[in-house]
Formats: C-alpha cells, structure tokens, sequence
C-alpha cells in the first residue's frame, strides 16, 4: 500500500519528516504491518519535545494511531511516567495491547508477558503472528506454536505457552530489545503460503534463519 510504502522509504532512507505530519497520516494505517512500520519511524524520529503531540495521539478514537505512538512514548517516558503507558495494556484493541506490550518488552518490563501470551489466543492472525514473533526471541521458546492454523489447531502449543507463563515467567531470562525481525516475518508468511499451517515447522524455520537474525 502507498501509505506503508512510503513509511518504509522515509525509514530507510533516514528521512526526518516533521513529527505532527506523520502523526497526522496515522489513521490511514489500517492494517497490523502498516502501523508497526509507522510506530517504528515515529520511535525513529520522536524527542522529548513531541511528548504533549503524542501523549494526545495516545488517546485517539482510532486503534491505529494509538498503536502506533506507543513505542515511542515508551521509550521516551521514564520509568515513573510508564505508569501512563501501562493503561494501554488493558485497551480494548488488541492491536494497541501489542503495540504496548512490545514496546515494554523493549525495555525488559515483564508486565509484557501475560499480554503477550494472551495474545496468542487473538481472533487476528496478524495480532497472533506479532505476538508470537516478539515471545520467541524474547524468551528463547515457541513450543510450536502454529500461527497461521486455526485456534483450535493451537490449543496445545498455547496451553504450553501459559503453563510457561505461571511456572518459569518470573525468574525467566528475557533477551531484550526485541527487534522487527522483517526475516522471520518474510520466513513464517513464505511458509505459510507454499504449505498448510499442519505442516509448517516452525522449530526448523527459526533454526534456519538464526544466523540472519544474529545480523539484525
């Protein structure tokens, strides 16, 4: 779409585009990659100066705006003003939820963990692939997870992921920042497309790229 497209460019090429310009493209951002790439420059180019322009889009009527500043707000409060971010975990938008419990995985907050395990139960495949792709590599697991099968078909792998969650969160080693790994996203829609979910082996499949990703 025009709109991610042209997000992407003014990422790569390092473009700095005036904060409140871009903030006000973001209800075009309609679907879960085009926010993420919108969330991603916003972090990219937000100072402290841009709090009180944020801070408002934070509390816009449209779920692709306030998942959209999330990150950067996340990354430019300190821990005692996080207190304002951690009420978008309980938003009513999935999407918003991920976007806050990414950017806090970002920070090494385990506050992310239920969130993101929870997640995984989303009626939104693109909300259930984001989750996933943050809890592998911030965790080291993924109990194989299928993302792109149907609910019912990931009940068991889900059911390892709480059972994580309740035993060994806690006291868990967190790798952190979690990065956009466009590799691994590339790899699981690749897989998704040439096989059905049953047979995807999503073990094998980060195996394999693990050495990409060592790269990012």
């Amino acid at each position: 779409p025009p709109v991610a497209a042209a997000f992407t460019w003014l990422l790569e090429n390092e473009q700095k585009a005036p904060l409140p310009r871009l903030v006000g493209t973001l209800p075009l951002c309609s679907t879960w990659d085009m926010q993420r790439t919108a969330g991603r420059l916003l972090n990219e180019v937000a100072t402290s100066n841009d709090l009180s322009t944020l801070k408002a889009a934070a509390q816009h009527e449209s779920h692709g705006v306030r998942a959209a500043v999330i990150p950067a707000l996340c990354r430019l409060h300190n821990d005692e003003e996080l207190k304002a971010v951690y009420k978008h975990l309980g938003d009513p938008a999935p999407e918003v939820r991920l976007a806050t419990a990414w950017a806090l995985a970002n920070r090494g907050d385990r506050r992310a963990l239920p969130v993101l395990v929870q997640l995984l139960d989303a009626e939104s495949v693109d909300v259930r692939r984001g989750s996933f792709m943050v809890l592998v590599p911030l965790t080291g697991k993924h109990f194989g997870y299928p993302v792109f099968a149907e609910l019912r078909e990931s009940e068991t792998a889900r059911g390892q992921w709480k059972k994580w969650l309740e035993e060994e969160s806690e006291n868990a080693l967190l790798t952190f920042p979690v990065k956009d790994h466009y590799r691994l996203r590339a790899t699981l829609a690749l897989a998704h497309k040439a096989r059905s979910a049953e047979e995807i082996d999503f073990a094998e499949t980060l195996r394999s790229i693990a050495p990409q990703l060592e790269e990012l």
